[in-house]
């Protein structure tokens, strides 16, 4: 008699049955007995809640157990009274519906109620009512099916299904809902066909994906997929899902495809894919089976997050950290560089101090003339690649002046047509409003020649070299060499700035020219670009600080004097034997007199002690107490002392000792007798 929970309840006016059932049929005494005995065993025992009421009038004849635990009562007080004056249903409408009911003679399914039990529950029941006869009078037999418990359950899934709508459609995760019951289908299909690898059934058959991703069907989607995706609505997005994929999707879907082959309930990875637009993104897709659907896939859910900006941004910190990898290691090699040339330097001093004594004392021996002009000649090879790479690891400016580089081009273009005979065309592309830089002249135009240079060695037969100048702004300007060669590789393109990397043949290159065009527009505080594609040409750019920006104080010119005749008392201070023996004799030839100390302190000491000197001569690097250093703690002794300080690096701080100081002068190593009897010439 009882109806299920989900029932849908039945209008208590339609009839259950044609009449009501007899309680009392026609039987004997005893046998009437033992029916009703039986009646009444299974109505108190029965786990339905069970009453007797009359009909019509609807007073309460009987209740069973369940029914009294239901409504919280007993049978006292409540036999004989309607449900109504009860209290158990409060509700007058409710209360009508159910007098109507109990007036229909075939009874009533399903009848919702709003119950309240005397101890104070409210409950919700579905009564259900079936006519029969009790002792020759009409009664009602009413089952009761307590339906709390659903109803509660109900709205709380209501409640929960609208926050979950709230939640889908205004998450800022890109969410979807698809029923895979299309490629639950294929599944099927390809297993009844044999198939148990579903990898290698796709490699072998690559259209088999296609299938498969056609039974996709896409239920709804919230606003941050369609914005994500960049589509205006859920049709749009569904006839657009073909062009979404890319070659580098595949991967992804043939992995999501087999692992819901395998049976996997959660699938996620990072997948390349379109937009509507066209426009290239990446996402990190999670793909859930939601409960009960891991048989026909019918709910899948899936989350999408965007990460094309911050694979952009870690693209984009991985570049940086490469480049600022790669910076450390040329101010590292600049550092080496600034090093290995100091050392040089005095060697090349040494060589240079004895080729010029040859030349100077056997010149009119024709053998030992043609020798020494050999070394010096050798040495003066050294010398320039000595100051490649100073040039690459300086940091400083020497002379700065204003400069146009556009004249510069223009000086440079005349040289390149007359030096490669009409094979290489010259183009100038330059701007007339070009803004003056403050620059090193002869750095500057070193390292245009460079970068021409290398041009015209990318072009063996023929090409075209275009020299480019523009303005960026207020700021900087832009002094380019394009050529039409033979373009760079990227492994070729990475090293192209280390110093001694070359690609040219043997004898053929130094490997410093685009070192030392490093170096020179990092001292001007500048930055040089090279864009290069084999087969495309090279781009090679300067870009420089227009005037007045980074004017940075230089050294003074050195004059070149006339020889004096008059001998001088020379301090000459080196930490290096090599050079203090044969600058000795260079001096001595020089007719001076000079007298040698190892080091600082040791200097010190002679002119305590009471040496006459004329002239103090100071190496800059000594360990110790240095150049600089010594030569103030002279000052102190001897405030007067000229002094000349050697160096192969003039850095920041003799520029300052220099306009600190009068009678200070500075020479370059490596230099030849000529050089320092024209420095010494005017003391």
């Amino acid at each position: 008699m009882n109806n299920q929970a989900g029932d849908k309840p039945v209008n208590p006016e339609q009839s259950a049955q044609p009449g009501p059932a007899r309680l009392g049929p026609n039987r004997s005494g005893e046998e009437s007995r033992q029916f009703q005995q039986c009646f009444g065993m299974v109505f108190q025992n029965n786990p339905a809640p069970m009453a007797i009421v009359t009909a019509p009038g609807g007073a309460l004849l009987e209740l069973s157990e369940s029914w009294m635990r239901l409504c919280g009562c007993g049978k006292d007080g409540v036999l004989g009274r309607t449900i109504g004056e009860t209290g158990l249903v409060p509700d007058a409408s409710e209360l009508q519906r159910l007098a109507s009911a109990l007036e229909q003679p075939g009874g009533f399914r399903g009848l919702p109620l709003g119950f309240d039990s005397l101890d104070g529950e409210r409950r919700e029941i579905l009564l259900s009512g079936e006519p029969a006869e009790l002792e020759g009078e009409a009664c009602f037999i009413l089952t009761a099916q307590d339906i709390t418990e659903l109803r509660r359950t109900e709205r709380a899934l209501r409640i929960s299904e609208g926050r979950f709508r709230e939640l889908f459609e205004h998450s800022p995760i890109a969410v979807w809902e698809e029923d895979l019951s299309g490629v639950a289908e294929r599944f099927q299909e390809l297993r009844a066909e044999g198939v148990a690898d579903l990898r290698n059934h796709l490699a072998a058959h690559p259209e088999e994906l296609g299938r498969l991703l056609s039974g996709v069907r896409v239920l709804q989607v919230n606003d941050a997929c369609l914005a994500l995706m960049a589509c205006a609505s859920l049709e749009e997005l569904e006839g657009n899902l073909g062009r979404f994929a890319t070659e580098e999707s595949r991967a992804f879907l043939e992995d999501e495809m087999v692992a819901l082959f395998e049976g996997a309930i959660v699938f996620e990875g990072r997948e390349a894919h379109l937009d509507a637009r066209g426009r290239a993104r990446e996402s990190y897709l999670r793909i859930k089976v939601m409960p009960g659907h891991g048989a026909d896939l019918s709910r899948v859910l899936v989350s999408v997050t965007d990460q094309t900006e911050r694979m952009a941004a870690e693209a984009e910190r991985r570049r940086l950290e490469i480049e600022v990898n790669h910076l450390q290691r040329l101010e590292s090699l600049g550092r080496l560089a600034g090093g290995v040339a100091h050392d040089m330097n005095n060697v090349l001093c040494a060589i240079m101090a004895v080729g010029s004594l040859l030349q100077a004392v056997q010149g009119q021996d024709p053998a030992i003339a043609r020798d020494a002009t050999t070394i010096l000649k050798a040495a003066s090879r050294g010398r320039d690649l000595v100051k490649g790479l100073l040039d690459f690891s300086r940091k400083e400016l020497g002379v700065a002046t204003e400069l146009d580089l556009n004249e510069l081009a223009r000086s440079e273009a005349e040289l390149l047509k007359r030096t490669t005979l009409k094979r290489i065309q010259i183009e100038l592309d330059l701007d007339p409003d070009l803004h003056p830089i403050i620059g090193e002249p002869g750095s500057i135009q070193s390292a245009l020649m460079n970068l021409c240079v290398n041009a015209v060695d990318a072009m063996p037969e023929r090409g075209t070299i275009r020299l480019i100048s523009r303005n960026h702004g207020r700021a900087f300007v832009e002094l380019a060499v394009q050529d039409s060669g033979e373009g760079m590789g990227p492994e070729v393109l990475a090293r192209a700035r280390e110093p001694f990397f070359t690609t040219k043949p043997a004898g053929k290159g130094t490997g410093l020219g685009l070192s030392q065009v490093h170096g020179t527009v990092t001292a001007h505080g500048g930055t040089l670009d090279i864009q290069s594609q084999p087969g495309l040409g090279t781009r090679v750019t300067m870009m420089l600080p227009s005037s007045p920006h980074q004017v940075q104080a230089g050294l003074p010119v050195q004059e070149f004097l006339r020889p004096r005749l008059q001998p001088l008392r020379i301090l000459l201070v080196d930490d290096e034997e090599l050079i203090r023996v044969n600058l000795v004799r260079l001096l001595e030839h020089l007719g001076h007199q000079p007298q040698s100390a190892s080091s600082g302190p040791e200097a010190l000491r002679l002119l305590e002690h009471g040496m006459p000197a004329d002239l103090a001569i100071l190496d800059l690097n000594m360990p110790g107490m240095d150049g600089l250093e010594t030569f103030s703690r002279l000052r102190g002794l001897r405030p007067d002392l000229p002094a000349l300080l050697v160096t192969g690096f003039a850095d920041e701080r003799v520029g300052a000792a220099l306009k600190a100081f009068d009678n200070l002068r500075v020479l370059k190593k490596p230099f030849d007798l000529n050089e320092l009897a024209l420095t010494l010439a005017d003391w």
